[in-house]
């Protein structure tokens, strides 16, 4: 099994940072989806990723929620970009009025891929889209 975590200061409020987290369904902010369709509501809901290049799209299935903790856990099957199995991630917030640290954490078994671009694809995902969370909050 392995277990990565990507954190990142971001130069907002945690209340600011955490209303774009927890708008679960919305992914406007990261660049590349073509096109997210949400499936359910609360937890158990699916955002379903359709990106660009791919035939298949991506399930992200929300599996638990803390709204007084700022933070949420989900599930992504194996599929045609993430070919791991039992992929869990959580994300959480802290901070306060001026600043707010985001903690990306996940594990997942790799399964015939070597640990190290495993985790290296996690890791350049993660950054990816924690610089798209810092340039919409930062500007």
């Amino acid at each position: 099994m392995v277990e990565l975590t990507v954190i990142r200061n971001i130069s907002a409020s945690v209340d600011a940072v955490w209303a774009v987290l927890d708008d679960y369904g919305n992914l406007s902010w990261i660049p590349g989806a073509d096109n997210v369709e949400v499936i359910g509501e609360g937890v158990g809901m699916t955002r379903r990723l359709h990106m660009p290049g791919l035939d298949s799209p991506i399930d992200e299935t929300l599996t638990a929620k803390d709204i007084a903790a700022k933070t949420f856990s989900y599930t992504i099957p194996k599929n045609a970009v993430i070919p791991f199995d039992d992929y869990n991630a959580t994300v959480s917030v802290t901070g306060d009025a001026g600043s707010a640290t985001v903690n990306w954490y996940c594990s997942f078994d790799q399964g015939d891929v070597p640990e190290a671009d495993a985790k290296s694809m996690i890791e350049g995902s993660y950054t990816m889209m924690l610089d798209a969370l810092a340039d919409k909050l930062e500007a």
